[in-house]
């Protein structure tokens, strides 16, 4: 996620490290190449200009005060700055942003409007949003997209994934229609909040356009959010001027963020709308959406980490009654493959282990350079799965050859890679029985390097 960019930032800052003075020199020295860093980044050249401006104005005014580094300083003027780019309130407890739901008093719900071009990932991210605000809210979700083929087909497949209310249209073309039966069904049915997914084009052309403002005009939406496609860089600039001009937006979401993707226009869109970024979309599963946060992202662009979202991924991830119930389990001895098994879907919830370690402070360029590959768990994930749930309970049982051979080609594996699974849950649960005695588990912290006197027990 914006990988090069923070590189790039990374290794600015890291030069001017070694600067004695803070003095207008080196400050040109290191905008030139941050200037770089953006450019390629695919930020716009306005915004950078203005960016770079502030940041010159601000770090030459500073004072080095005792016990401060040149780099200290410079270093938290460029950070503050950039977080204040993407839309910063300036707090030091400043929380991601809240999405307000009003409820409207004339139908008792909310009504949220998502638009952008086709391919943007408007309709997956309306699937997302729903799962997101489901605990809130009891969301609707509504097809206004009669253009594209299967269209409503999509929606109703991602509201069944999310466990949320699908509207059914049942052939009916006329979009005044639609919006009117819809909040018609959702009064009935008590539903809180209205998702209407509008249709995209392939190019901002005047009948997208004409359709988008009488929709708005007719479902008079509390939100208007604007997709953006990450990918498109300073395309997605010209789009959301676009859509913003013919019908105003309140709110933006970024998709595509896991991609290859130089990211800059999250940076450009957000400075030149002046609009909050709600969320960005990080994967291709409904949990893969993040609430944005403006200094939490300026420090991962930084290499700082976020380790308060990697705390609620796990929050979000991980099931307080299993998570108890395998507390008690690990304390009696009796962990066992199904067990292990959870352990692994729970994980795999937090999404790619690439992405989930990012988010710990300095692991950048050393994520890269250990080619993180998710498949193992993928494997033993398909070989406890095609276990009987006997041999889950009773690991001991596979010492049995034909059990194995059972087990691989039900998993499309082989034996080997059981034998694998075997040694590692052994070792693990080891070191769970060993955690349990005080003395064992700094002898085993100690035999793997690690500072005994960092966990007291």
């Amino acid at each position: 996620m914006l990988s090069n960019l923070s590189k790039g930032l990374t290794a600015v800052l890291s030069k001017f490290s070694l600067k004695q003075k803070l003095n207008e020199e080196n400050i040109e020295l290191a905008l030139r190449e941050i200037r770089m860093a953006l450019i390629d980044a695919d930020v716009s050249l306005f915004v950078i200009k203005n960016f770079l401006a502030e940041v010159r104005e601000k770090a030459l005014g500073k004072e080095v005060f005792k016990g401060l580094t040149p780099s200290n300083v410079f270093f938290k003027t460029f950070r503050d700055e950039l977080a204040l780019l993407l839309g910063w309130n300036g707090e030091s407890s400043e929380k991601p942003y809240s999405f307000q739901l009003p409820l409207n008093e004339a139908t008792s719900s909310t009504v949220i409007m998502l638009c952008g071009l086709q391919g943007s990932g408007k309709t997956t991210t309306i699937g997302k949003l729903a799962l997101y605000l489901k605990e809130k809210r009891d969301p609707l979700l509504v097809s206004l997209d009669i253009h594209r083929p299967a269209a409503a087909e999509q929606l109703q497949r991602l509201a069944q994934q999310a466990g949320v209310a699908y509207f059914e249209q049942e052939g009916e073309r006329r979009l005044k229609k639609i919006i009117k039966n819809a909040k018609k069904y959702a009064k009935k049915h008590s539903h809180n909040l209205i998702l209407f997914d509008t249709a995209g084009r392939t190019q901002l052309d005047t009948d997208m356009l004409d359709e988008l403002q009488t929709i708005g005009d007719f479902a008079k939406p509390d939100a208007n959010i604007l997709v953006c496609d990450s990918m498109l860089g300073q395309e997605a600039l010209r789009t959301a001027e676009t859509f913003h001009k013919t019908y105003p937006v309140n709110s933006l979401i970024f998709t595509k963020f896991d991609s290859d993707t130089r990211g800059g226009v999250l940076l450009s869109v957000k400075h030149v709308l002046s609009l909050p970024v709600a969320f960005i979309g990080s994967g291709e599963k409904l949990e893969d959406l993040e609430a944005f946060s403006p200094i939490r992202y300026a420090d991962r662009l930084l290499g700082m980490g976020d380790v308060i979202s990697l705390v609620e991924k796990v929050e979000q991830s991980f099931d307080k009654k299993k998570t108890e119930k395998l507390a008690k389990k690990i304390a009696k001895n009796e962990f066992d493959l199904q067990d292990f098994l959870t352990q692994i879907e729970q994980i795999s919830k937090m999404g790619p282990l690439k992405s989930v370690l990012s988010l710990l402070p300095g692991m950048g360029e050393k994520l890269d350079a250990a080619n993180l590959d998710d498949r193992p768990m993928l494997v033993m994930k398909s070989l406890i799965q095609s276990m009987t749930e006997k041999e889950r309970e009773k690991p001991f049982l596979l010492n049995n050859n034909r059990r194995k051979k059972r087990i691989a080609r039900g998993s499309g594996r082989n034996i080997p890679d059981i034998n694998k699974l075997l040694k590692q849950f052994s070792l693990i649960k080891s070191m769970m029985k060993k955690a349990k005695d005080p003395k064992k588990a700094q002898k085993m912290f100690s035999s793997m390097g690690i500072d005994k006197n960092a966990f007291p027990l």
